[in-house]
This record gives C-alpha cells, structure tokens and sequence, in this order.
C-alpha cells in the first residue's frame, strides 16, 4: 500500500524542566509530507545523562534506516531488529565503559509498502485513532510499574493516574545491559482516510485523558495546525518535558499483495487491558459522503469461484423425502382405520354358560353347531328384527326368576323342617292326653305362601 500524509505537526516543548532530555525525528521544524519514519524518545537519568541518551537513539536509528532503508519499498522486522541493535551500539559507546545509569524510553513509526510499524520501549506512547467513528483502534502499552501493578490486580484504573509510582520505567534502553529490552512489535495494515497517529512522551499525558485527545482529533471545525495548538494549550502548565508527532492520513493507495500483509494491531489493543479499562468511544455525527479526490484505490482482482452445484439435484432429494413421508403418513392411516374397522364388526358379547358364571365370547359358532345354550351372538344380523336385544334382556330374566325359585324352595324347605322340629319337641314337653290334642291345631297353623312360607298364630 501507498500512503499519502498531511503535513506532520511536532511538538517539543521543555515544561518546568531546566533542559530538554526528549528527542524526536524528524527534528523539529523539518517534517515534510514525505516523511515516513517518526521518532520519539524521553530520556531518563538526570542532568545531560538523559539528553545524550535520547539523541544518541534518535540519531543512530534514523541514520541507519536512512543509509540501509528504502521506505517506499517494505520495512522488515529484520530490518527493525538490525537499526535497533545499530542504536544500542551507538548508546555503549556514548555512556562509556561503565556508565548505566542513563537510558531513554524509545517510540518508533514507519510508514512502508507493508503498512505501518510501530514499535516502543518505555512509557512513551503510539496511538491510532479513527475520529470517523470516534475510535481507538491502538495504544501502546507502557512499560511502567503501575501498568505492571493494574494488570496484576494491586490498584485500579484510577489509582494509575495518581500513584507516585506512575513514572517509573521498567523497560528502557540504557548502555551496557546484560540483556538488551526488546520492542513490541505491531504490525498495522487496517488504515484509511482520515486516520491520525499520535506519538508521544509520557509528559503529554499528564492532563490529558483519552477522551479528550480523540475528542480535539474530531472536531471538523479545526485543521491539524489548530489542533495541534489546542495540544500544546493544554499541556503548557505541564512540569515534565513533553514532545509529540501528529500524523495525519490523507489518503491510502492499496495493492493486490495486501491481503497478504501481517496484521496484529486488534491482538495488541486486547492485550492492553488498561486500554480496555477505559472503552474510550466519541459520538462522531454522520454526514453525507464526499467523493475522493486522492489516488483512486486499485481493486483486488477477484478470487476464482467453484461454480455452485445445480439445484436439479437438490430438488429431487426434497420430492423422494416428500413422498417417503407420504407413503409413511398413508400406511400408519391405513391400519388405523383398518384396526376401527375390525372392533366394530366384532364386537365382544357376554356369554352365561351357567347362572353363576359370565363370560364373553370373542367369536360366533359355525351355523352347522347350532346356538349354544347361554350363547349371545357377537353382533346382530341386519336381517335380524329390531328386538333381539329384547329377548336377550327377557332370557336374562327367566335364568334370574328360576335362581330366585330355588332359592324360595330351599328356604321353605328349611322352615318346614324347623317347624316339624319345633312340633316335636312340644309333643315331648305335653302329658299324652294333650299332645293328640295340640298336633293338629299346630298342623293349621302352618300356611305356605306363593312367595315363601309363613307362619300364623290361627286366631
């Protein structure tokens, strides 16, 4: 991709501080829209410790890009990695033999064929801020004690802005170090139109929040010269040294072998959690979009396509499932009407084999065996009168009527021998004068009703 800058604004001011120990390329007042590498860098340790520190990195990176570098074509981290150990050779030499108390934070952007890298060590920051949506998709994390204290759970977000801790640098690039800090490395392809890149020492930040800084980039009313004074307004009661590049994007020229750029910049804002602490968001009102007047951005050329399978395949397999449904749907019907079919046409009847006994009969004899006694038949005949049901109720009747004679019989039985039990033992109780006598008056007394036997007194 090609990239078209707006004119870069810097920022290099000294604060309360009685000299200046930040450092930044392109030195200021030199910038130009062709730049592509900007640099700052906060230097640490005192009274010209600091300062030759800072402008020891600035002039030794930049002078080994430039000399080894073309950025129109592509930066690679090779190439990073090779200026950087260049840049600490240059601070060995600078602080001496035994000189380690000077070091510098060191904050880095490159604009190439292969996007945008940013790298930092320190609490020196790089922000990537869309003001189209009111975003920031980057920012650096810092390497400082309270970073480390935050995303270990010992203070807040809040307690960040205030800890007297808050300046203390535990990744820094100092001469003679056993193991060299390394760089983060971030990778950033996703740019458009509009976008700004705002570098800067931790002195910019004392006053000034997130909010505000996308706040100030948004506002369409200003130019990036006024925004930049807001900047400066802002941060000129600051006590530290304070420096800044504001890199405006005018425009983007992409090519077919972006797509296979490396891309990690939505990796590193997740990592950032003091980032993702503040969701800094600004409400930017939509308005109607304005036609380009940059470089008209070259297409990527189209994949090839797999042409689509036919549907004449598709739509056969949905009518065989259509109809195996169906003949499924027809088959379960089909035995459950037949299933109806059958109870109604054989219905169960009671049989009386015997009057204490009832039972039912699933089925009727052959006509050759005649009608069994007791025997209903399952269904009536349709040539059958209308009252069939009615002689089967009547016959029901007469096995009933007999039981309840036999019955009757058996219980008169019972109380003729009684009574002639009863005459007995009167006949023994009276003189034999009397007994004649009595016998035949309690011979009229017995009467036998049609119903049963009864007993009366004969008055």
């Amino acid at each position: 991709m090609k990239f078209r800058l707006y004119q870069p604004q810097a920022i290099h001011e000294v604060g309360k501080r009685q000299n200046q120990e930040d450092s930044i390329y392109p030195f200021l007042g030199t910038a130009t829209p062709d730049s592509r590498l900007f640099l700052v860098c906060d230097g640490v340790g005192g009274y010209e410790k600091g300062e030759v520190a800072s402008n020891t990195v600035v002039n030794a990176f930049s002078g080994y890009v430039k000399s080894h570098c073309d950025l129109d074509s592509v930066f690679p981290d090779g190439m990073f990695s090779a200026a950087l150990s260049a840049a600490y050779d240059a601070l060995d030499a600078a602080g001496g033999e035994s000189e380690t108390r000077m070091g510098t934070t060191f904050t880095m952007l490159c604009f190439h064929r292969g996007g945008c890298l940013a790298a930092h060590i320190g609490d020196s920051r790089i922000y990537h801020l869309r003001p189209s949506t009111g975003q920031i998709l980057y920012r650096s994390r810092d390497h400082s004690l309270v970073q480390h204290l935050f995303e270990m759970g010992e203070i807040t977000y809040e307690e960040m802005k205030t800890s007297p801790k808050r300046n203390v640098v535990i990744r820094a690039m100092s001469p003679h170090q056993e193991s060299r800090s390394k760089a983060d490395l971030v990778h950033i392809t996703d740019i458009r139109p509009g976008d700004y890149f705002y570098v800067c020492t931790d002195g910019m930040l004392e006053r000034m929040e997130d909010d505000t800084l996308l706040g100030i980039l948004a506002d369409k009313q200003t130019d990036d010269s006024q925004k930049c004074r807001q900047l400066q307004e802002m941060t000129s009661s600051n006590g530290d040294n304070h420096s800044a590049y504001l890199i405006h994007v005018e425009s983007v020229e992409h090519e077919e072998s972006d797509g296979l750029l490396p891309s990690d910049e939505a990796q590193a804002r997740a990592a950032n959690k003091a980032l993702n602490q503040a969701e800094v968001t600004v409400d930017v009102p939509k308005e109607p979009a304005v036609e380009k007047t940059g470089p008209a951005i070259t297409p990527k050329p189209p994949r090839p396509r797999t042409p689509k399978k036919s549907g004449k395949g598709r739509l056969l397999i949905v009518l065989l499932v259509i109809l195996l449904v169906a003949i499924l749907t027809g088959f379960t019907l089909f035995n459950m009407l037949g299933r109806k079919k059958e109870a109604a046409v054989k219905p169960k009847t009671p049989v009386i084999d015997d009057p204490n006994r009832i039972e039912y009969k699933k089925e009727a004899p052959s006509p050759s065996e005649g009608t069994a006694e007791g025997y209903f038949p399952a269904a009536p005949d349709k040539q059958q009168p209308v009252n069939v049901r009615d002689k089967q109720t009547e016959d029901v009747d007469n096995i009933l009527e007999d039981a309840n004679r036999r019955e009757q019989e058996k219980y008169r039985s019972e109380q003729e021998k009684a009574e002639k039990t009863k005459n007995e033992k009167v006949e023994e109780a009276l003189p034999p004068s009397s007994a004649k006598q009595a016998a035949p008056e309690a011979a009229g007394k017995i009467r036998v009703s049609e119903k049963g036997v009864r007993l009366h007194s004969g008055q």
